[in-house]
């Protein structure tokens, strides 16, 4: 029987009967032959999505899952004590975009890794690792954190220049 997968896959499926009971068997244009899992489906089929392995495997190489990694940047918030500021501290990193926020919610199972012996690229020893959709509270970009901080630093010096060219005049 002909059945199409959700990949778009046409599959030529056949019942095995054997000492375990009937095993389904999948197979793309007399190629190899695949065990169908998880399918849900009473013999004869009834024309319902079947998955095989090899349309898994291509399902999720079109769509791979992306771990995001947050963790709170303990620089913004010293650099925030220290200038009197309030940038976003909580880091999210998705692949190689990387953004700031004051909040998360994270929606679906995560799980908080600590690796003081094998830190990520960033220094971080502690974070929290997901897969699931994340809603971030007052986003900002990385490249804006670091013109903030930069401003502030800048500032911070230009009056400390103020200062002591005040006090020498006195």
């Amino acid at each position: 029987m002909k059945v199409i997968s959700p990949t778009g896959c046409v599959h030529i499926v056949e019942a095995d009967e054997g000492e375990w009971g009937i095993t389904t068997l999948c197979h793309h244009n007399n190629g190899p032959r695949f065990s169908i899992f998880d399918i849900g489906l009473d013999w004869p089929f009834t024309g319902k999505e079947v998955n095989c392995k090899r349309c898994l495997r291509k399902l999720h190489a079109k769509h791979p899952k992306v771990t995001k990694i947050i963790h709170v940047n303990q620089h913004v918030i010293k650099h925030n004590l220290k200038y009197d500021a309030d940038l976003p501290p909580c880091r999210i990193q998705e692949g190689r975009k990387s953004q700031y926020c004051r909040e998360v919610e994270i929606k679906g199972p995560s799980r908080m890794v600590y690796r003081p012996n094998d830190p990520l690229s960033c220094g971080a020893r502690l974070w929290i690792e997901t897969e699931g959709e994340l809603e971030l509270m007052d986003e900002v970009e990385y490249t804006n954190i670091r013109e903030a901080m930069e401003n502030d630093i800048r500032e911070a010096f230009a009056n400390d220049i103020r200062e002591a060219t005040e006090n020498d005049r006195k």
